[in-house]
């Protein structure tokens, strides 16, 4: 993995921990694993490991399960019009982090996996 990928990656699960995540996580040999972290799960990220209540993940073998934007369903169109329109940049990232928005393009650079109707209940 890229430097550049890590970091961001890091930067996106920092973001979005304190609003609780979900993702998927490998181990060699062990294969797919789904983990849903709600809110106070996660303590944070530690050198390149996501550290939680129940143990450690490397954050290289992670990856968050987002939503594209365009699956905004109408009720959050108004809610991102309002933001747009009254709010500051920080709320909007801070939105799209509660709602599990991929706003940095992380599914197209396969860094995040999309959050669909056949893996919601992972």
């Amino acid at each position: 993995m890229k430097q550049e990928d890590l970091k961001l990656i890091k930067k996106d699960f920092s973001a979005r921990i304190p609003h609780g995540v979900k993702f998927m996580t490998w181990k060699e040999g062990y294969g797919e694993s789904g983990i849903n972290l709600s809110v106070g799960d996660a303590v944070g990220i530690v050198d390149d490991m996501i550290v939680t209540k129940n143990g450690s993940y490397d954050i290289r073998n992670c990856r968050a399960y987002l939503r594209k934007l365009s699956s905004m369903t109408e009720e959050e169109k108004e809610e991102y019009t309002k933001l747009n329109l009254f709010g500051t940049h920080w709320d909007f990232v801070d939105w799209c982090n509660e709602k599990g928005f991929d706003y940095r393009g992380l599914i197209e650079k396969y860094l995040a996996v999309e959050l669909t109707e056949e893996n919601l209940s992972i």
